[in-house]
């Protein structure tokens, strides 16, 4: 592989957001604050990503400040029911 400084090509077709268009379907991100495998900044950069080429409509991002990398923060029923009314949004 190498480092990614010196493969360019590859990081390109490894970012999500290249595959990003105007008409893309709705995105629902939600990310711990304490995420130890992927930092919280990143799903950040990609949710403004989406907002800059589709619109700030097709973006929900949540930061679920102190947790980590999934887990019972994420499975409150609060937290749930905001999934469940996304989709249904959605899907409708």
């Amino acid at each position: 592989m190498g480092e990614i400084a010196k493969v360019p090509e590859l990081v390109k077709e490894a970012n999500q957001a290249s595959c990003l268009h105007n008409d893309i379907p709705p995105f629902f991100i939600r990310h711990g604050s304490k995420d130890p495998l992927v930092p919280s900044e990143q799903s950040i950069l990609f949710a403004d990503e989406i907002r800059l080429i589709a619109g700030s409509e097709r973006v929900t991002l949540e930061i679920i400040e102190g947790a980590g990398y999934g887990g019972a923060q994420f499975e409150t029923p609060k937290n749930l029911e905001k999934v469940f009314v996304f989709f249904d949004k959605s899907l409708n």
